[in-house]
């Protein structure tokens, strides 16, 4: 369960490893800015967002059970059906969101720079090769 450290260890110092390590602070920043937003809208339908994390997170699980399985390019169709179905998903909740698209809108991001850090983190853990 060390990927949500990682992905928030990214706030400390957001350009530590080159610009991609970016994303997940803006990712961790978007979240609380959403969580706020949304609190204040007080729409409880924006509580469907914790299922897409949840995903990401249940991926990263799946990974390192079967942990160095796959070698090479093998797993990157998987990883991306993933994060298409993540961001049809996070699209389809800002839609359906028409009161709350503003904290919507911030969850998404947060949701699909957490899903992008997971996919990450399930590559290096299929393949049994880490950064």
């Amino acid at each position: 369960m060390a990927t949500p450290l990682w992905f928030a260890s990214a706030l400390r110092n957001p350009l530590e490893v080159g610009p991609l390590t970016a994303i997940p602070a803006a990712g961790c920043v978007c979240l609380v800015l959403g969580v706020v937003w949304g609190l204040g809208t007080r729409e409880r339908r924006l509580w469907a967002f914790a299922w897409l994390p949840l995903g990401a997170q249940a991926l990263v699980v799946i990974a390192g059970l079967f942990r160095g399985q796959f070698a090479g390019d093998g797993v990157m169709p998987t990883l991306a059906v993933f994060l298409l179905l993540q961001a049809i998903a996070a699209l389809r909740l800002i839609v359906q969101l028409a009161g709350a698209r503003g904290p919507a809108a911030l969850l998404t991001a947060f949701s699909l720079s957490y899903a992008l850090f997971a996919a990450f983190v399930a590559g290096m853990a299929f393949s049994d090769s880490w950064v």
